[in-house]
């Protein structure tokens, strides 16, 4: 298990498709450069210190899907061998939600 300190959240990225709409299989480096570009996923743990400086109720909390900065944060691999990002909270730019 990996744990976000100071003010750091623990996100579990977007799948990256290994084949293109069109049936082609994309290539590792291809894949990598898509994973690392990855914009999307959705937050798994959150510090204590995350977005203790904001004001107000607009915080994002686990479970949340959230859009987050291009190339932010530093990927990581938990013991069984899962790639999750680890971000800033200045780094997670949007909440999304499905318009309930």
């Amino acid at each position: 298990m990996i744990t976000p300190l100071q003010t750091t959240v623990l996100i579990d990225m977007e799948k990256i498709n290994e084949l293109t709409k069109g049936g082609i299989a994309l290539p590792q480096s291809v894949r990598d450069t898509e994973r690392l570009a990855s914009i999307h996923g959705k937050i798994i743990a959150v510090a204590d210190g995350a977005w203790q400086d904001q004001l107000g109720d607009r915080r994002a909390k686990v479970g949340d899907d959230i859009i987050f900065a291009k190339y932010a944060g530093l990927v990581v691999k938990d013991c069984d061998d899962k790639e999750y990002r680890l971000l800033n909270d200045t780094d997670v730019l949007a909440i999304v939600t499905n318009g309930d």
